[in-house]
């Protein structure tokens, strides 16, 4: 038994060797610290939750006031090596990285999906890898969302893509406004390839955007 309540639901952030690093809602994880907990991982199709005892090494602050926990995980070595091994399969999430692994374009696209709070959402900004999102409601990380993305181009109108949260935050400065972060996982190998063109074509848009800005205010001094 884990306790009265259970052990912590926690979000896989990555994983190298027997080093595992995990965002926690709770700060009650410290240096040195024995914590058990279930650790949520995208498996296959589903999101899967994993009993672990871990020691902490470090823990420090996000801006989403969660905390990244960089811990090791205990038990035997054969156990422990299996555990690694199921661990290191998963996808890691992009946001959770705190470093872009492509660019971030900021753009409001109108999405809609069944597991949206509301159904709908907009996009704040999106990379190749994930998307910040506003919507109506909390999404409890881990939930697996299968999102359409309304990409009005006139050969890709619309494109869906499966994603999962990585987290989710209440906006100080708005009522009943939430904002998310979502992770795609892997995609149908035609999907994928549909999905990067419509970014490169985004991303285009964007930095023409930029440089057009750019030109106007330099015109304008």
């Amino acid at each position: 038994m884990f306790g009265l309540f259970g052990p912590e639901k926690v979000e896989f952030i990555d994983i190298y060797e027997s080093t595992l690093t995990f965002r926690s809602k709770k700060k009650k994880h410290a240096p040195g610290h024995v914590s058990k907990v279930r650790l949520q991982v995208f498996l296959g199709e589903a999101v899967q939750s994993l009993p672990l005892e871990v020691v902490v090494d470090s823990i420090r602050q996000l801006p989403d006031k969660s905390f990244l926990v960089i811990s090791k995980i205990l038990g035997n070595s054969e156990e422990t090596q299996q555990m690694i091994t199921i661990i290191d399969s998963a996808p890691r999430p992009d946001m959770g990285r705190l470093a872009r692994r492509s660019e971030r374009i900021p753009i409001g696209l109108r999405c809609l999906s069944q597991q949206l709070p509301g159904f709908r959402a907009v996009t704040v900004d999106l990379s190749l890898h994930g998307a910040q999102i506003q919507c109506e409601g909390t999404i409890e990380p881990g939930t697996v969302l299968d999102i359409t993305f309304e990409l009005e181009m006139s050969d890709l109108p619309k494109l869906t893509l499966r994603a999962v949260a990585v987290w989710s935050v209440a906006e100080e400065e708005r009522r009943k406004a939430y904002k998310a972060g979502v992770e795609f996982t892997q995609q149908h190998p035609q999907t994928q390839v549909l999905w990067e063109k419509a970014y490169a074509y985004l991303l285009k848009m964007q930095s023409a955007s930029v440089m057009h800005r750019s030109m106007s205010s330099d015109f304008s001094d």
